[in-house]
């Protein structure tokens, strides 16, 4: 039982030895960062396309053309008249096959990756006062008018600053 009440005893001083307050801000400024980004930039572009062309008019004017050729030639050059025949045959059915075939245009999307440096604000610079002192701490969101301090007794000839214990208006800050 003497135990428990000592511990009590001892629970109760922790306590009394930790207490929060507040201390106005009296200067703030943004930290700022300069951080590299990357984004796309995409254009839309008109090209010509290659009109579509077909295969049938320079293979039928292929074969008329080698069969006309080996009826003229004779002799040795029947297979010469026949290879002129079949070349001149399929330029002319290609030709009339696709004499129509007019280049077409399309749009086509091109992109590239464009890199930048960008500011960006990462903390604040907090100045508040305590006690007729003036102390200096980062924070990582705007505190706002106040911050809120956790005090405690480190020891009597020992004078730290006070230890920001949370935001007024936020979550409890991280330590830089």
């Amino acid at each position: 039982m003497k135990k428990i009440s000592i511990l009590l005893a001892l629970a109760g001083l922790v306590s009394v030895a930790q207490a929060s307050e507040f201390a106005p801000v009296v200067a703030k400024s943004e930290i700022i960062k300069s951080v590299p980004v990357s984004r796309q930039v995409c254009s839309t572009e008109t090209v010509e396309a290659a009109p579509d062309r077909s295969a049938a008019g320079a293979i039928i004017g292929g074969v008329a053309g080698g069969v006309l050729g080996h009826t003229v030639g004779k002799g040795g050059g029947k297979v010469a008249a026949t290879v002129v025949g079949a070349i001149a045959g399929t330029v002319v059915g290609d030709r009339l096959d696709n004499q129509d075939a007019t280049p077409t245009t399309q749009q086509v999307q091109r992109c590239h990756t464009v890199r930048e440096q960008q500011d960006q604000l990462v903390g604040y610079r907090v100045t508040y006062e305590y006690a007729g002192k003036q102390y200096s701490t980062r924070m990582a969101r705007d505190p706002g008018d106040r911050v809120e301090l956790q005090i405690s007794v480190v020891g009597a000839d020992v004078e730290a600053p006070p230890v920001i214990y949370r935001e007024v208006d936020g979550p409890r800050p991280r330590r830089f």
